[in-house]
């Protein structure tokens, strides 16, 4: 049996997100100290080839990790077994199935291709349980709906900026990393006309909090996989300012990452995406305008589970406030709505940043506002609270996916006029 045993300390209008509440959750220890620990014992499937540490400080010449490519000395002893159609996992490298292997004088090229992990183990207990702290080493590092990369511009030690615009959005992002909190500012802005703007923006506080993740599988099977953030935490204003805006539509249907947190689990790096997700619905004639904001504020936990072939939602809303700001307006001469929805913190779990554990576990918030006139002419403002899951296995081979929601909690911050 191949074995590597290994013990150490060391996130209404999002369309994807759906329908049923389940679960339970617990007040969290705030006094528990930071977790940093994993679990990896496997045996590797026959067609396996792995190069361990002490191969790869050796042996390793080169990897590209945009190619999946690695370069190794001719005289590694695994070599004979390097051939096509294997499975190689090269410590805390990559994961994939060979394609191609030239040698060429003293070195071995080998080219991967994605694979999926029941190809990969015959049997595993694969688990880490991390806490996710907001030091002034994690540079955020913004990678939008295209893919790419854009570097935050430091502005102290510990305060990230960037600007970025997109098609008629300019998005401008800010992040200040307090340790145990970060502070975070998300805008949206359009311009409709010189004197007249859409914005939308949240400010606010994220806190640290801790992720696990336990995945089992037999004879080359999945049967159990459970992802849970327990103590999820956060203070947000949000807020809708528009006027003579029209219609707008915006759905980053790949949400942009803010922030990359590699976890080592063994000869594994799991990546943990910290996204956003803005969505944008609005209907603004020329003389309409809508001015709302609101407080969020929550304690919750967000996860899923996958046993018996079943895949169930685990979490709760916990502890949340959903509070009017200063502005709940809207109006015009015609019908008036206006919506705005974040999904943040959005979290992504992958394998080595590029196989998906995980799509997404998030909170969502929504803030709107509308307006009718005629005979009974209504004007209200509403706030939504969400969380959510998808969960996609098609990383381990199996053809099962599902949205799960969580909880969806909404609150009337206005209602005026005679409405329905």
């Amino acid at each position: 049996m191949k074995h590597f045993l290994h013990y150490a300390t060391a996130i209404f209008l999002l369309g994807i997100l759906l329908v049923s509440c389940n679960g339970t959750t617990t007040e969290p220890d705030r006094s528990e100290p930071d977790k940093n620990t994993f679990t990896y014992d496997v045996e590797y499937a026959d067609a396996t080839v792995f190069v361990d540490s002490a191969g790869v400080s050796e042996y390793l010449v080169s990897f590209d990790e945009e190619t999946q490519t690695y370069v190794f000395r001719a005289n590694i002893p695994t070599l004979s077994d390097i051939k096509p159609g294997k499975q190689l996992l090269v410590f805390r490298k990559g994961l994939g199935e060979i394609v191609t292997v030239n040698t060429s004088g003293n070195s071995v090229t080998a080219t991967t291709k994605p694979t999926t992990l029941d190809k990969v183990f015959k049997n595993a207990m694969i688990s880490w349980d991390r806490t996710i702290r907001f030091n002034k080493e994690l540079v955020p590092q913004v990678v939008d709906r295209k893919g790419m990369s854009h570097i935050m511009t430091p502005v102290t030690a510990d305060s990230f900026d960037l600007e970025l615009e997109m098609g008629e959005y300019t998005y401008k992002i800010s992040w200040k990393m307090l340790g145990d909190d970060a502070n975070v500012y998300i805008h949206v802005e359009k311009k409709i006309y010189e004197a007249l703007r859409a914005r939308y923006s949240l400010v606010g506080k994220i806190n640290k909090f801790s992720t696990s993740s336990t995945i089992t599988m037999q004879n080359s099977q999945l049967t159990q996989y459970q992802v849970s953030n327990p103590d999820v935490r956060g203070t947000v204003t949000m807020s809708v300012n528009c006027a003579g805006s029209g219609n707008e539509a915006v759905n980053l249907e790949l949400p942009m990452t803010l922030i990359k947190v590699p976890i080592t689990v063994g000869p594994l790096i799991v990546m943990m995406n910290i996204k956003v997700q803005v969505v944008v619905s609005s209907i603004v004639p020329p003389d309409g305008s809508s001015l709302i904001d609101a407080k969020f504020e929550y304690e919750s936990s967000t996860g899923f589970s996958f046993a018996g072939g079943q895949i169930k939602g685990l979490g709760a809303v916990g502890t949340y406030t959903m509070e009017k700001g200063n502005n709940a307006q809207t109006g015009a001469s015609s019908a008036v709505a206006a919506n705005f929805g974040l999904g943040f913190p959005r979290l992504e779990f992958s394998l080595f940043d590029n196989t998906i554990l995980v799509p997404w576990v998030q909170t969502a918030m929504l803030l709107g506002g509308d307006y009718s006139s005629g005979i009974n002419p209504c004007q209200q403002a509403k706030a939504q609270f969400i969380g959510a899951a998808g969960a996609d296995f098609s990383a381990f081979g199996v053809t099962l996916k599902k949205n799960v929601t969580l909880w969806s909690v909404e609150k009337v911050l206005l209602k005026a006029g005679v409405c329905p």
